[in-house]
């Protein structure tokens, strides 16, 4: 664009000093021209080679796309937030911000959002940006983020644990809330269950309906999936959202996502089809696994600080997804049977770990790839890649061990 825009400079400064001669004008024309051919030849080959050089690296990547597992299934590199292969990461960014603008990590409208993130509240909430209670997205150390709730202090843990009628709240029920700093290394609350990736949330596609794509919420530390069941109170749209164990997720498993600004996003329960019923932070943010204590037309309901329903404006009500991306499986080497081991303990049972003794990355169908379920016995000197995948889509980064066989090992022996 500067290369046409200074010729056409040069062209309005030779009319208006009407001295120069039809020749002289002649020439800068056929000079401007010469350079748009120019121009016009050469930069679809370096935009080519440019993209072709970029495609390889992200082949080998995936990372900040943390669905390509529909089309290219590759288990990939280490994430941006560990601090490894910034070359990398640098060069996919500049791809995508040549590709799919400066937007949000979801993109805009039509965008595939499944993938596995964090989620930063970002709602406004009641009261004035100095309260402390308030999501502040200019400081990441003071990011509320999206966590199941837990360690109850009220006798009948309603205040942490959903509860379908007059009976306790059910600890196999959480509800949702937000707390401070809690991106898997803010120190956890006495009471409250430390589990690796505590914050992380799986967000799979589930359907399309009536021209609107809903998708499941998935704990990644326990498997549960977000419910929108209302409760037997009043308070039928304040505390609403809870996890649930299940294997066949139904409808109030399902969620639209949908755009709130540039960077943040609403969810909305399939079953709200009007108003601006989003999930909401109960009565602003607070630094508690479980609600507040909030009275209210003469009967203590606890739900200040849960995820529910509210009536909101979608600003008030948005949240903003981090990609991320579990920690790696670990390679264990036994040298007294030469067999090497993988395990996984950081979700739950249901997911498959693949590998590679090649040194390539594994890939969901690759040529190259197994699927790991016990020791497997070497010959020779390799190096094992592994990584872990589930609700079909790459959860993990990939670990890598280079192995040796140790002589006068014991072989092992099958049946």
């Amino acid at each position: 664009m500067i290369t046409l825009y200074r010729p056409i400079q040069r062209i309005v400064r030779n009319q208006q000093g009407s001295t120069h001669t039809l020749a002289i004008l002649l020439n800068i024309l056929m000079s401007m021209l010469r350079v748009c051919l120019e121009y016009a030849y050469s930069m679809p080959r370096v935009c080519l080679r440019y993209a072709w050089s970029m495609a390889k690296l992200c082949l080998g990547a995936n990372i900040l796309f943390p669905h390509w597992e529909q089309n290219i299934p590759i288990l990939g590199t280490k994430h941006s937030h560990l601090g490894n292969k910034t070359a990398l990461r640098l060069a996919i960014s500049l791809l995508l911000l040549l590709t799919l603008g400066s937007g949000s990590v979801w993109g805009q409208t039509g965008t595939d959002r499944s993938g596995i993130y964090y989620f930063v509240n970002c709602g406004s909430g009641k009261t004035g940006p100095d309260d402390p209670k308030i999501a502040n997205i200019t400081d990441p150390n003071e990011y509320f983020y999206l966590v199941p709730a837990d360690g109850p202090k009220q006798s009948n843990k309603r205040d942490a644990y959903y509860s379908d009628g007059d009976t306790d709240g059910d600890s196999n029920k959480p509800y949702l809330t937000t707390y401070r700093t809690m991106k898997d290394a803010a120190d956890v609350p006495t009471g409250v269950t430390n589990r690796p990736h505590n914050s992380v949330w799986i967000v799979k596609f589930a359907s399309t309906d009536s021209g609107t794509d809903y998708y499941y919420i998935i704990h990644a530390a326990t498997g549960k999936y977000v419910v929108y069941e209302p409760p037997f109170s009043a308070k039928n749209n304040r505390k609403s959202v809870h996890l649930l164990t299940t294997d066949s997720p139904g409808e109030n498993a399902k969620f639209a996502i949908t755009i709130a600004s540039s960077v943040n996003y609403n969810f909305r329960p399939k079953s709200i089809s009007e108003g601006n019923r989003f999930l909401n932070t109960s009565n602003r943010n607070f630094s508690y696994y479980y609600s507040h204590t909030s009275t209210k037309d003469g009967v203590v309901d606890y739900y200040e600080g849960l995820i529910g329903l509210y009536s909101a404006t979608a600003d008030a009500s948005s949240w903003r997804p981090e990609t991320t991306l579990l920690s790696a499986p670990t390679i264990n080497f036994h040298s007294e049977s030469n067999t090497f081991s993988i395990c996984y303990d950081k979700i739950p049972t249901g997911y498959t770990i693949l590998y590679t003794v090649d040194g390539s990355i594994p890939t969901i169908g690759g040529a190259t790839t197994s699927t790991y379920s016990s020791p497997v016995q070497i010959t020779e000197s390799l190096t094992v890649q592994a990584g872990v995948v589930r609700y079909e889509m790459v959860l993990t980064e990939v670990a890598e061990k280079a192995v040796a066989p140790a002589p006068c090992a014991t072989p092992v022996i099958t049946f």
